[in-house]
């Protein structure tokens, strides 16, 4: 069973349907989920934090991985969904609040496949903590921003404060197909390691 099956499966089960409003389009793409984490290159012992881990595609990869993974979802039945996945499973510590809103752990990395709707405040407040490193999944355009250099045609606020506080790349770009639903948009995977105080 493919991995867009499986999660159609996952949300027929619990009469879910994934909601647009709230930007719930969910990576299907194995091969795409398992490059994310070895972007990070995630040791044993480091505490990851997911952002929006949806029904979990991610977050079973990052277990793999790590013993310690704070999975930080805003949706009641996400959650519920999550409960169910990983229950009886160690090294995982559902989270059910708004990120933005809530107190987080310590973590050193961020690995995320976030809504693209908290992009901006997400992005801000991570950056004024401490990690190692963050792979997240932005709309390309909002990583093209981040990314710009001064004097470029996307160079604004959110370049300014991104190089301020990190380094950040685009590492590539998925199209809509490997999410489901499909995107209207395409899609970048930002490293982002931070700069030395």
């Amino acid at each position: 069973m493919s991995l867009l099956e499986e999660t159609k499966l996952i949300l027929k089960k619990h009469g879910l349907r994934p909601k647009r409003y709230s930007g719930q389009n969910f990576l299907v793409d194995s091969t795409v989920l398992q490059r994310q984490v070895s972007y990070a290159g995630i040791k044993r012992d480091e505490t990851i934090l997911e952002v929006g881990p949806g029904i979990g595609n991610l977050t079973e990869f990052l277990l793999e991985g790590s013993d310690r993974v704070f999975a930080v979802e805003k949706d009641p039945g996400m959650v519920d969904i999550l409960r169910q996945r990983f229950a009886g499973r160690g090294g995982i510590e559902i989270i059910s609040g708004d990120v933005l809103k809530i107190m987080l752990p310590a973590f050193d990395k961020v690995i995320s496949n976030i809504p693209y709707s908290i992009s901006s405040p997400l992005t801000f407040m991570l950056l004024k903590k401490p990690f190692k490193k963050a792979v997240i999944t932005y709309q390309k355009e909002f990583a093209e921003r981040m990314v710009a250099l001064p004097g470029s045609r996307n160079y604004s606020r959110l370049s300014v404060t991104t190089g301020y506080y990190a380094f950040a790349r685009v590492l590539e770009i998925l199209p809509p197909r490997v999410f489901y639903p499909r995107p209207a948009v395409s899609s970048a995977v930002v490293e982002l390691v931070p700069r030395r105080p």
